[in-house]
């Protein structure tokens, strides 16, 4: 059966919209469209297992399945090595204070920001920044 395309519009606040294949077959590539999604909505705090699958009207075990076998990692670190990787080229390359670093890929809280990149980098984002920025 052909394939209708259908625009998506986030929910919760406006934003890009991104086109998401719908299948009528069982051939759905329920990971493409996770990581196109992920790609435009990283910033999103409320992105998480729960509402990706909730958008792709899949169930979690099954889709964590699918991704970890396609991607060899789970959903929830692939998004967080993202949006770390995203925090990274920013530190490098702005002036942009941490908390809104922080913001703009998706963390509310600039504590456990903090804290997940020191986890991902092996120290704080303001070190990083020190040691990595690009005159």
């Amino acid at each position: 059966m052909p394939r209708k395309a259908v625009s998506l519009r986030k929910l919760y606040g406006g934003g890009k919209s991104i086109n998401i294949m719908e299948a009528s077959d069982d051939k759905k590539d329920y990971v493409a469209k996770a990581l196109a999604y992920t790609g435009e909505h990283y910033n999103d705090p409320k992105l998480s297992l729960d509402f990706l699958c909730g958008k792709l009207n899949v169930s979690n075990s099954y889709f964590s399945t699918l991704f970890k076998k396609k991607t060899g990692k789970s959903f929830v670190a692939y998004l967080t090595e993202f949006r770390m990787q995203q925090a990274a080229r920013m530190l490098e390359e702005t002036a942009e204070k941490n908390y809104r670093i922080a913001e703009s890929v998706g963390y509310e809280d600039a504590n456990y920001f903090s804290y997940v990149f020191k986890k991902q980098y092996g120290c704080s984002p303001s070190t990083y920044r020190t040691a990595h920025k690009t005159a």
